[in-house]
């Protein structure tokens, strides 16, 4: 079972990145029912929320599993709650979690975040 659940996993996790989300979210109701790696699936369901820009589930997924994740999956995972977290506003979490990252795509994404959100907040501070 276990080959089958990998070979499901890697080919979901392929399909996610290419936000391919109809025949991922086939996959991932596969997976679940065939009841493999819980932890790796829950990297998978976290990242499946974060491509489709739903922040505040892909937080809760990952803050369960980021712990128990492989350093395969670990990085991505610091780096969709990182995101998601600055997405939402918690530059703590956000900054807690992009420590863990070396990733320097991903380093550069949230640096790309950071600034944007900092504009945004001289906007908003302007307008008063």
């Amino acid at each position: 079972g276990d080959i089958a659940f990998l070979n499901l996993f890697y080919e979901t996790w392929d399909q996610i990145k290419a936000k391919k989300m109809v025949e991922a979210e086939a996959g991932l109701k596969r997976l679940s029912k065939m009841g493999g790696d819980e932890t790796r699936l829950a990297f998978l369901q976290g990242f499946f929320a974060f491509q489709k820009e739903d922040h505040k589930q892909c937080v809760k997924i990952l803050e369960k599993a980021i712990g128990r994740l492989d350093k395969e999956f670990s990085e991505g995972a610091s780096f969709y709650l990182s995101y998601s977290f600055l997405k939402g506003s918690d530059l703590v979490n956000g900054e807690k979690y992009a420590k863990n990252i070396k990733n320097p795509d991903y380093v550069h994404r949230l640096m790309v975040l950071m600034d944007e959100i900092k504009a945004a907040q001289v906007l908003k501070s302007k307008k008063k």
